[in-house]
């Protein structure tokens, strides 16, 4: 799983946690940073700290069956079931 964090900082170019931070915020990968890093940051009063939701990594929801054609085949009707269906007529828009 990827955890991300939004750091957003009250001082634009404020630095902390070996980066640079700033007022409109920026996500991170929680993995780019170190414990004492991540603790530093979290600690800091003039930012602020948001962790987000896990998102699944891409390859564990992938399909198994990539490259495979899941489509069913094409329904035919039969012939001899065909034949009967154009012989009978439809019935009249007015019923009769």
């Amino acid at each position: 799983m990827n955890a991300k964090v939004k750091i957003t900082s009250m001082v634009d170019g404020f630095r902390r946690g070996g980066v640079e931070h700033s007022a409109v915020g920026r996500i991170f990968n929680v993995s780019d940073f170190t414990k004492e890093q991540l603790e530093q940051i979290k600690a800091e009063k003039k930012l602020s700290v948001v962790f987000l939701p896990s998102e699944p990594d891409k390859t564990e929801n992938a399909p198994k069956n990539k490259g495979k054609t899941l489509e069913k085949p094409a329904v035919t009707k039969d012939k001899k079931n065909a034949s009967n269906e154009a012989a009978t007529p439809a019935p009249a828009a007015d019923g009769k």
